[in-house]
């Protein structure tokens, strides 16, 4: 096999390993049906009041829910992100729990340097049919932190 071949063939397979490329896995966020969710991280400055609860805005219009707060991460190997999102549309509710979880680390990173920081993030729902009567946040910060709860009830027009 000449080089060319044997180095476009292996190419994928150091970037995969190396981390360059991320494949889609079992435990990526599904969102309920009849709801899109979207996730962003806007900053991740640690100034800014902590102790403070999301806040739930609803757009009647729009049929959309968006949550904004802010979140510690205890160190570098951790992120925030949604571990569940739930909508159950017998009850019309909706349930969202947003953490800081260990993310994926290269196979070489052996330890997680200190990394106190905040994480502020929104996510955005929009629902196909009907908005939820009652929405519900939870954050879930890295240990030691006390949790934050907001709950909302949506005036149905």
């Amino acid at each position: 096999m000449d080089r060319r071949t044997y180095l476009r063939t292996l190419s994928p397979v150091i970037a995969l390993a190396g981390g360059c490329i991320s494949l889609p896995t079992d435990d990526d966020e599904q969102s309920p049906d009849g709801v899109s969710t979207e996730f962003s991280i806007l900053s991740q400055d640690p100034s800014g009041p902590m102790d403070h609860p999301p806040k739930i805005t609803i757009a009647h219009e729009k049929q959309l829910v968006t949550v904004r707060g802010k979140l510690w991460r205890g160190n570098s190997c951790e992120t925030v992100k949604p571990s569940v999102v739930e909508y159950d549309t017998g009850s019309r509710r909706f349930n969202l729990v947003i953490a800081a979880l260990e993310k994926e680390t290269p196979l070489w990173v052996t330890s997680c340097q200190p990394a106190l920081g905040a994480i502020e993030y929104e996510l955005t729902a929009r629902f196909q049919r009907t908005l939820p009567t009652v929405v519900t946040v939870t954050e879930q910060p890295t240990d030691g932190y006390k949790q934050q709860r907001a709950a909302k009830t949506v005036q149905q027009r």
